[in-house]
């Protein structure tokens, strides 16, 4: 069966909503958007009819990730299964053409998984992937059409005869076309965080993250607009308890000598961090902590000028558990996370919403979904460089066939701070096939002088997920 997650990108007032099987952004004959004006989120009007991105009856396809340029081309790419054999494969969209005709096989013949992308907005393309105990890369150059060789930059695995959990390498990159893969490697006994940066397409070789011993796994990495950069992780601490780390890199002096404990000091079991960066450096990460009163809290923290500022609750119902955090950063160094939460009244899985102004203050945690569904899951953010936020997730949904029990909902939060009615499109009304990549589109309102940008959905609803990258402002590398 297919493993079906989604992904959606804003820039510069363009949509993009990515499944599994996934969708990418079209052109709508109207041009493309211009890249000196403001980012706008236009509303949508109408969903149109899905287009596959790629069909074929042998393998079985799953675990995309895409990008968008700054003219509104796309890298889509995915795992492609076929008996017990992987491979990674990808494929571009251009504005004004469209999807290209065959996709490219990207990893080697030997079995690969987990791959992400990151695209600048000059169109240098850097996809990673997990393939025979390596850490691969691919650069692509999509104004020149320029498709180089695959680069191995290090080992996944000390120990191979130990079974061990699989990287997910993660990476992003800067505007210059700089990029930082961050994955962990397994050394036996425990992971360990390393990373590795290129310039110019060259990598510069293995830098471990961490030395203290503890297991640590899940690392997720941002850049500025200057190419600096804060990676992210969760690692078991000498005590037993499972903590949040971190690590700065700067062009000046790299990576900082010693990681970070960024997580609230007097709770425990913190994991799954997330973080997002805006052009100027700022940075806010999130993560869940089982608090010491009991239950899982969300909290957050925010990086300025050289400061981490102290931890904050933004999920505090007592006795709810919360999960599954999310982040997005404007501009200005406001913040929205978004995560479920589980709530003792009711008994329903929400999903929460709460904005972390630059200034420190934040608003009261609430609910977002429209709670006339079953539980939702896995609410994924993207905000652009103006403070508008998409948010969407998946709800349980008694309506729909057997073989599809899950719905795609979505809510936006305008500038200003007010969250617009959550909306329920049809996005996936229909089976997905387990041998295609299935999209839709939507065609929103023309807003000059952003004209011909389309939303393309999913064809199932389970594990949305959102990245944000504007034309200057580079956030998370994505998760």
């Amino acid at each position: 069966m297919v493993q079906f997650s989604t992904s959606v990108i804003i820039r510069g007032g363009l949509l993009l909503l990515v499944a599994s099987v996934l969708g990418a952004c079209g052109d709508g004959g109207g041009g493309e958007p211009d890249p000196t004006s403001p980012p706008v989120v236009v509303p949508p009007s109408a969903w149109g009819a899905r287009q596959p991105v790629e069909l074929d009856s042998t393998g079985n396809m799953g675990n995309a990730n895409v990008a968008v340029d700054g003219a509104g081309n796309a890298i889509a790419v995915w795992e492609r299964t076929e008996g017990a054999n992987t491979t990674i494969w990808g494929k571009l969209y251009i504005i004004g053409t469209g999807w290209t005709a065959t996709p490219v096989q990207l990893s080697g013949a030997i079995g690969a998984s987990a791959p992400h992308v990151a695209v600048n907005a000059a169109g240098v393309t850097i996809a990673v992937w997990h393939e025979a105990n390596r850490i691969k890369a691919r650069r692509y150059l999509i104004l020149t059409n320029s498709l180089e060789a695959t680069q191995d930059l290090g080992e996944a695995d000390a120990n191979p005869a130990v079974t061990a959990e699989a990287p997910k390498p993660k990476i992003a990159i800067d505007p210059s076309g700089s990029a930082i893969v961050v994955w962990h490697e397994f050394n036996g006994t425990v992971n360990n965080i390393f990373a590795n940066r290129s310039v110019g397409g060259i990598w510069s070789g293995l830098t471990p993250m961490e030395t203290e011993g503890g297991n640590a796994t899940n690392p997720q990495i941002a850049m500025d607009a200057a190419g600096n950069a804060i990676a992210v992780w969760q690692q078991d601490s000498a005590a037993g308890d499972e903590e949040i780390r971190g690590s700065r890199y700067t062009i000046a002096g790299g990576w900082a000598p010693f990681a970070t404990a960024l997580d609230h000091p007097t709770d425990t079991e913190a994991g799954v961090p997330q973080i997002a960066m805006n052009a100027d450096g700022a940075a806010i990460i999130v993560w869940r902590e089982l608090a010491a009163a009991g239950g899982n809290v969300i909290y957050a923290r925010r990086y300025a000028a050289g400061i981490w500022a102290a931890p904050v609750a933004v999920s505090a119902v007592a006795g709810d558990n919360a999960d599954a955090p999310q982040i997005a950063i404007d501009q200005a160094g406001n913040g929205v996370a978004v995560w479920t939460q589980s709530q003792t009244v009711g008994g329903k899985v929400r999903v929460m919403a709460s904005r972390y102004a630059a200034n420190g203050t934040r608003s009261l945690a609430a609910a977002i979904d429209a709670n006339d569904f079953g539980d939702a899951g896995s609410p994924k953010i993207a905000m652009n460089a103006g403070g508008s936020a998409f948010v969407v997730w998946h709800a349980l949904d008694s309506t729909l066939p057997t073989e599809q029990t899950r719905s795609i909902w979505s809510n936006r939060l305008v500038v200003g701070g007010t969250w617009n009615p959550t909306t329920a499109g049809s996005l996936e009304s229909v089976a997905a096939d387990n041998a295609s990549v299935p999209m839709w589109r939507l065609t929103p309102m023309v807003v000059p002088p952003l004209c011909g940008n389309k939303l393309m959905v999913p064809s199932r609803a389970s594990s949305p997920h959102v990245s944000n990258k504007e034309f200057g402002a580079l956030n998370r590398g994505g998760s």
